[in-house]
């Protein structure tokens, strides 16, 4: 994947303010870009023919966005010495920041605070190390344009060629195993990635689930059975949620990390396995390990090299890298979908509590609502849109709406499969159990709705 970035003129590790282009919504799929304002002054932002124009002038760089809404002389952002001001030029659909009026005055832009001209959205952080070209060829789950995370990502790919142990913390939904998988393809192993939910393992199952076991080795025990552990030879054993791990098989896992053997319950010997283990947990380990939760040795071994991923309220300028991805996944015309400004709005606004993984339940119902391939803020989750869009200037084509008072029956009704199958991992059985229905109207509803619930296994 290639990421545009711009007028890339800071060298890697100097501190720079950058400028996001963070989405077009009538081009949703468009690349979004990251601008280093290093000797830059003054930007000015107005409209572009076909193509996003970028020019550098000395100390001048405007950006051009083929968008019908933004005036040829739309908008300025001015560098002073308390920091950049956005202003006004008199365009015929205004200038908004936020989710507020219509700028009718030259206002500071706040830190990530998102700015709007026409349909397209933007962004202004300050004081970031800048980086190099973020090109992950292959590894769309390792996209950002953030240059912190980017850093990282790049540390990331050079340990994943070690064979080292990766750590992956970050809140639900933040798409761990998705990177999980992507250290996986990166290290071209020959066996598959064995994906383990520690937090669903008996304390009493444990040992036999992850290590194996002989047949009479246990009452019960009618059968040989190879452990998750053994499965993963050759490839990859993913330990999602770590730190719920039961204790009682930490020390055995520890040894299985520090010997490469595996003994299965009722053998007389171990054998040797070659795997790579990436684990992941929403807990911070060291906390866990410093409570007495967690064997400090084994997060040890674990942890070999750390990557923390952000939640997506940390870091609203990918908003648009993983709003295209999620459409190219989930409509089936992705390039014929639109987003609104109060769609935009409304999705900049919200704080994304379960993350990337409430992102795309809310755009998989929204894509099966927006019969007419525009996303709409009604079509988004009464939760999503609780911050309501700012009414049109008189005159102004922006395609804004205010956001209908009430879900409808259908809306409310998707919304809650989809949060139930976000809850249970795509399980239709625990979703009817839950809801008290027979599991052929569940499936019906599903269907009506366009609601995949393979999407949410975990």
């Amino acid at each position: 994947m290639s990421l545009v970035t711009g007028t890339d003129r800071a060298a890697p590790g100097e501190v720079s303010d950058h400028l996001f282009v963070v989405i077009h919504g009538d081009r949703p799929l468009a690349p979004p870009a990251r601008h280093p304002l290093e000797g830059i002054d003054e930007i000015e932002l107005g409209r572009a023919l076909a193509t996003t124009e970028v020019t550098r002038t000395g100390r001048r760089l405007r950006l051009g966005f083929p968008d019908p809404r933004i005036s040829t002389q739309h908008a300025v952002i001015t560098r002073t010495s308390t920091g950049w001001v956005l202003a006004d030029r008199d365009s015929k659909n205004g200038t908004f920041i936020g989710s507020g009026g219509r700028l009718t005055a030259p206002t500071p832009l706040a830190e990530a605070t998102p700015f709007s001209i026409g349909h397209t959205f933007l962004m202004l952080r300050t004081a970031c190390h800048a980086s190099g070209p973020l090109v992950i060829d292959g590894a769309e789950a390792l996209a950002t344009l953030s240059p912190a995370l980017g850093q990282r990502f790049h540390d990331l790919v050079r340990v994943a060629a070690t064979g080292a142990s990766i750590f992956i913390q970050g809140e639900t939904g933040t798409g761990k195993e998705r990177v999980a998988r992507a250290i996986h393809a990166m290290t071209r192993r020959t066996g598959e990635l064995v994906a383990v939910n520690c937090g669903a393992l008996l304390p009493t199952l444990a040992a036999s689930e992850l290590f194996g076991h002989l047949r009479g080795a246990f009452s019960g025990a009618t059968a040989d059975r190879v452990g998750l552990v053994a499965s993963a030879a050759g490839g990859t054993l993913f330990l999602d949620e770590v730190g719920d791990l039961p204790r009682e098989v930490q020390p055995t896992l520890l040894r299985v990390l520090q010997e490469r053997e595996v003994q299965a319950l009722g053998a007389n010997r171990p054998q040797a396995v070659d795997l790579r283990v990436v684990s992941a947990s929403h807990r911070d380990l060291a906390t866990a390990v410093s409570a007495g939760e967690f064997r400090a040795d084994l997060h040890a071994r674990l942890a070999a090299f750390t990557l923390i991923v952000p939640p997506m309220r940390e870091r609203r300028e990918d908003l648009g890298l993983i709003l295209a991805e999620l459409l190219r996944r989930h409509a089936p015309e992705p390039e014929r979908i639109t987003l609104s400004r109060g769609a935009l709005l409304a999705i900049f606004a919200y704080d994304w509590p379960q993350n990337v993984r409430e992102l795309e339940s809310a755009l998989t119902i929204a894509v099966a609502l927006a019969r007419d391939g525009v996303i709409h803020a009604e079509h988004l989750p009464v939760a999503v849109r609780g911050v309501r869009a700012p009414a049109a200037e008189p005159g102004a084509t922006t395609g804004d709406e205010v956001p209908a008072p009430r879900a409808t029956l259908p809306e409310r009704r998707a919304a809650e499969l989809t949060r139930l199958l976000a809850r249970h991992g795509g399980n239709v059985a625990e979703v009817a159990r839950e809801l008290r229905r027979q599991r052929t109207l569940v499936h019906r509803w599903l269907r009506q709705y366009g609601i995949d619930p393979s999407q949410f296994r975990r």
